[in-house]
């Protein structure tokens, strides 16, 4: 019963994070201005420099869920690959099919650095992702535990292909040791036409 409810909970949670509009714990690029009421809301110029990703798919074809349970970490220095993460995915016969990636987990970051993931499609980084950082996750107050809920899309071709994520923690060139901790991490990729 758990493993079907998990199943299903895990697009709920991705959309929350979508809905919220930055991947929670993420540092906002902009800071948005305040209204009289005290809500925040977008300013023209702040629309215009936000750069969006199209990735339409059609019909769902196949989905795949990877879950953790416990901890994974990821020390300064090294690429981790979350157990687990590795999916193979098969290309359409001709064409293009579409695979979207949610990804979700509970973060700690060390304090002074960063949590840096990464979806990687046949080795390379998807949208809307940063292609050399990744989606960067940052430290919260008084090592305080994150919850993320991030999504990612590209589109492929026929043949193989491979979908998995790396994590690693950056501090700066700081002296010590930083780490990037993630709790009961669950990948979900689907492909569609």
């Amino acid at each position: 019963m758990f493993k079907k409810t998990l199943a299903f909970a895990v697009p709920a949670v991705v959309a929350a994070g979508v809905l919220a509009g930055t991947t929670a714990g993420a540092a906002p690029t902009q800071s948005p201005a305040t209204s009289d009421s005290g809500r925040p809301h977008v300013t023209q110029a702040a629309k215009a420099a936000v750069d969006t990703v199209a990735c339409d798919g059609g019909t769902q074809k196949k989905v795949y869920n990877r879950g953790v349970n416990g901890w994974v970490w990821a020390q300064e220095g090294s690429n981790l690959t979350i157990p687990g993460s590795l999916v193979k995915l098969k290309g359409p016969a001709s064409g293009k099919d579409v695979v979207t990636v949610s990804f979700t987990g509970l973060s700690w970051v060390s304090a002074s650095s960063e949590g840096r993931l990464k979806v990687l499609i046949d080795g390379q980084p998807m949208e809307p992702s940063d292609p050399f950082n990744g989606t960067v996750i940052y430290p919260g107050s008084g090592g305080t535990y994150i919850p993320q809920a991030t999504q990612y899309c590209a589109k492929i071709g026929p043949g193989g292909h491979s979908v998995k994520v790396v994590m690693q923690a950056y501090d700066y060139g700081a002296a010590g040791t930083a780490y990037f901790y993630l709790r009961d991490p669950m990948l979900h990729v689907e492909t569609s036409n």
